[in-house]
């Protein structure tokens, strides 16, 4: 019991580390990745017991996808390969959608597009076993980047597709503009995608008009516009 009460975290502390992960993630979807990575590692600057507690994993994975963002590559490869470590070892087994994501985008930074292809099939169907709207949308999304990689257009677009109609059939809105902009990406490199890109620019107009927030192609905080739109 004394060695218990020497190891916990103060309650404190985990809710400030709760806090500054909150607000890391209010910045990363507002772009702002100065103050993104500043909250990151924060917490990281924190006792080792409380991060164990907190589950860093989640921490390395989005600095990596900033690092990737701001163009630093090995960076970004570091973060991913830490996240990869921290979420396999992980004793919470909700972290598995985060260690498929954070093992997706370490495969797809080193290069290894048909292992990432892969995990992204098992990511898939995770997501869908556990019926998560949200999660699939992110499988198909980071399934569709790797497709494009692989030069795999059609594959691609299909995939932003399935995306785009879960989403719709979810309200998922955050989901249906990252559709959409990857299949104006999709389309950007293979003009027979079929898709109609007036309609969806007319969508993501109607967006704009019902959120009050101008959605900005290049701006757009996402996975296949942080890959394609540099």
């Amino acid at each position: 019991k004394i060695y218990q009460a020497t190891v916990k975290c103060p309650e404190s502390e985990l809710i400030k580390i709760n806090v500054l992960f909150k607000k890391a993630m209010i910045h990363y979807h507002l772009d702002s990745y100065g103050e993104t990575k500043s909250a990151l590692f924060e917490i990281l600057e924190h006792s080792e017991r409380c991060r164990d507690q907190f589950d860093t994993g989640q921490v390395h994975y989005y600095l990596g996808l900033v690092f990737r963002t701001e163009n630093n590559p090995e960076r970004s490869k570091y973060h991913f390969n830490v996240s990869v470590k921290l979420l396999n070892e992980s004793p919470k087994k909700k972290s598995l959608f985060n260690y498929y994501k954070a093992l997706i985008n370490k495969h797809i930074s080193s290069g290894s597009y048909n292992t990432a292809l892969i995990c992204a099939n098992k990511y898939i169907r995770l997501s869908k076993k556990h019926c998560i709207a949200e999660e699939i949308c992110k499988a198909f999304d980071l399934r569709s980047i790797i497709y494009f990689y692989l030069n795999k257009y059609h594959k691609s677009g299909k995939d932003s597709e399935k995306m785009l109609d879960i989403a719709l059939g979810n309200n998922l809105l955050e989901f249906e503009i990252k559709a959409i902009f990857n299949m104006i990406t999709v389309h950007s490199h293979f003009s027979n995608s079929g898709f109609d890109i007036g309609k969806l620019y007319n969508r993501l107009e109607e967006i704009s008009i019902v959120t009050k927030k101008q959605c900005y192609v290049h701006a757009c905080n996402n996975q296949l516009g942080n890959y394609y739109f540099r």
